[in-house]
């Protein structure tokens, strides 16, 4: 179990620290809808990460042990972390030298979002390529571990859990302390939309080299 949660907690950083999602809680918590939005969709977005990553990891957990262990599975991990790091390397040069954006039309409609569209878009957020690279990175990491009931579950809330983090604690927070929240929400948001490139390009990296470097001990 110990060495499936060492897997999980890089991919978990790389899920949390996912701009989108980080940038429409923002969002819909400075709407002036945020009372009614900010919590069906916290808990649709939790709940479909937890059921996205349990799919895959279940599938795997049923493969023959033949297929979860050696070649295949290292052949597995090599194309997941080639996958990733093409992915950081495409986020790089499509942010390279480009002036940072003050703002974004998609998220500008989810400014706009009543409570069917934000669960809808929550739904949506946990079948972006990127999150289905890192739900399936979660799902070797649990379902080729060989683990109990228990310890898969376990381990299947911690990586929701931590993946989740940069959105319900913002919800949570924000929902608490609406006025002191403001201002740092603002702050938040103009950082991210400044950053985001450089953060995505970091953590997919670092991830997908994790995922390669494993992957060729299994070959």
């Amino acid at each position: 179990m110990l060495q499936a949660i060492g897997a999980l907690l890089p991919i978990s950083l790389a899920m949390a620290l996912s701009s989108v999602p980080f940038l429409t809680t923002v969002i819909l918590l400075l709407s002036p809808k945020r009372d009614s939005t900010a919590l069906p969709y916290l808990l649709v977005y939790v709940v479909g990460m937890f059921g996205v990553a349990a799919v895959l990891s279940f599938g795997l957990a049923s493969l023959p042990r033949h297929v979860r262990r050696g070649t295949s599975l290292g052949v597995v991990e090599v194309v997941l972390g080639l996958l990733l790091i093409a992915l950081a390397i495409i986020e790089f040069l499509r942010t390279r030298g480009r002036e940072p954006k003050t703002s974004n039309a998609m998220l500008d409609r989810v400014a706009t979002f009543g409570v069917w569209p934000a669960v809808g878009f929550a739904l949506l957020l946990n079948v972006r390529p990127k999150a289905l690279l890192l739900a399936t990175a979660a799902g070797l990491a649990i379902g080729t571990a060989n683990l109990s009931p228990g310890e898969w579950l376990a381990c299947l809330i911690l990586y929701t859990v931590l993946s989740s983090v940069t959105v319900s604690v913002p919800v949570i927070m924000t929902l608490a302390r609406q006025e002191a929240m403001a201002d740092r929400l603002v702050r938040m948001r103009d950082y991210i939309l400044e950053k985001s490139g450089v953060i995505t390009f970091i953590v997919l990296l670092m991830v997908g080299v994790t995922i390669f470097g494993a992957g060729l001990t299994n070959l």
